[in-house]
């Protein structure tokens, strides 16, 4: 009953019904006109092929900013290329539906990409049958057809699931066309050659069987992912009980990091950062102030201003922590983003005096995001700024202690978080245009470095 209720439809705009209907029935159309293969090929086969897709699908692993991991891709393409005809489109395309259905997708996606698979491989199919030397496959001359098969299935893969993204809101065609031609080479690179290493075993004396014996090596690398995100998660959540740990020592700045964090992230998506990226920048948020755990109590609730010593005390907090984090090895990008999150754009900042495109990208979004939840939030020594006043200080400091582009963008993500309602901090936040970015007046310039020189 379980199964069953994981099938069941999601609401969903009735732009994206639209988008699903059609490609569902693109994907028919192109299919019944798809040509037929040349040599004959047993049910026997076609439900093999059909069993492996489905389990090789079945089998993928959620890796971080890789996204779903599979060898599904050499499936698809080496069937393509035994089989050249509609039947291996219609194979493949049942085997997605029934993977989908099995990891318990709704039923509306499971046949949504039934459809993308079947669109994929028709295209493939067209460059194979127009590309390749005789019937059947000839070693090594088709080879070349099936790699430039391969790449087109993935292409058109990108474009297919981006329509759906943007149809449902999540990203913009820009950040959604950069993720996805940048996420294809890895896959491309590691299994077209497993395909064609396919398609030459099936032409060879061991056929089905040799092909079916490829399931002992994925079964082997699906292990070796989930071990590695089981490994990565436990150094995760290690770093993350530090940053609660920090959180319950300074009262003042509980829920600032998970705060700034939401905000760095949104930032970097409007600024069309690749995923990776966005991740290591969402990670820094969380984790920028996690130096301060080496820092006294005292000096952090201290509620007037520091002394030059004790100033300085509390600015090595976040050398304190990049060395902190910089040892987990999948953090060490996110330890040179906490490192330099206070450098200025003009090379007035801390602790390396670094300027503009020399400081890290993501330590100037954290920037701005921490400066801007720093200046709204109540904290020891003052009383939270009004939002309208925080951001004309940002703008304010736009060329000299931030980068301008990122104001922009985090402009953009409070006009749309007002939009969307969703936090209260900016409903009453009147947001001007980005062209109206303001020169920096010296005073400006010196409420906005005072408002964050605690930190």
């Amino acid at each position: 009953m379980r199964l069953l209720a994981s099938w069941r439809p999601r609401p969903h705009p009735i732009p994206v019904w639209v988008y699903i209907a059609t490609v569902t029935g693109v994907a028919i159309v192109l299919t019944l006109n798809a040509p037929l293969a040349d040599q004959s090929i047993s049910v026997l086969e076609l439900l093999l092929f059909l069993i492996l897709a489905a389990v090789v699908e079945t089998m993928a692993v959620r890796v971080p900013n890789l996204g779903a991991v599979s060898a599904t891709l050499a499936v698809q393409v080496a069937t393509v290329g035994v089989i050249a005809g509609r039947e291996a489109v219609i194979v493949m395309a049942l085997a997605m539906v029934a993977a989908k259905l099995l990891r318990r997708q709704p039923v509306e996606i499971s046949v949504l990409n039934g459809a993308f698979a079947a669109i994929e491989l028709g295209a493939a199919l067209q460059v194979i049958r127009l590309l390749r030397v005789g019937q059947g496959f000839a070693y090594p001359e088709d080879l070349v057809a099936l790699f430039l098969a391969g790449g087109v299935k993935l292409v058109v893969n990108i474009f297919l699931v981006n329509g759906i993204i943007l149809l449902d809101g999540k990203t913009n065609l820009r950040t959604a066309l950069r993720s996805g031609l940048g996420s294809i080479l890895v896959p491309y690179v590691a299994l077209m050659p497993m395909a064609c290493l396919m398609v030459v075993i099936y032409y060879s004396p061991a056929r089905m069987i040799g092909i079916l014996l490829f399931l002992v090596p994925l079964l082997f690398a699906r292990y070796s992912f989930l071990a590695y995100l089981e490994l990565r998660q436990s150094h995760l959540e290690t770093v993350e009980a530090l940053a609660a740990a920090l959180d319950a020592k300074d009262s003042y700045s509980k829920g600032h990091s998970d705060r700034v964090a939401k905000l760095a992230k949104e930032t970097a998506e409007v600024m069309g950062l690749r995923a990776g990226k966005v991740e290591e920048i969402e990670y820094a948020g969380r984790l920028h102030d996690i130096g301060k755990i080496g820092v006294p109590d005292a000096l952090l609730n201290k509620p007037g201003p520091l002394t030059a010593e004790e100033l300085s005390r509390v600015r090595q907090h976040a050398t304190l922590g990049a060395d902190m984090i910089k040892p987990v090895s999948f953090l060490r990008n996110v330890a040179e983003i906490v490192r330099y999150h206070h450098e200025w754009y003009d090379g007035g900042g801390y602790p390396g005096g670094l300027r503009e495109e020399q400081i890290p990208i993501g330590a100037r979004i954290l920037a701005v995001c921490d400066a801007w939840d720093a200046m709204t939030t109540d904290r020891s020594y003052r009383r939270a700024l009004d939002p309208q006043e925080a951001l004309q200080r940002l703008r304010a400091g736009a060329g000299t202690q931030f980068d301008p582009r990122v104001v922009e963008a985090f402009t953009k993500v409070l006009a749309r978080r007002q939009a969307e309602g969703s936090s209260s901090s900016t409903a009453a936040l009147t947001v001007p245009p980005s062209s109206s970015l303001l020169s920096a007046s010296p005073a400006a310039v010196e409420q906005a470095a005072a408002t964050t020189e605690k930190k």
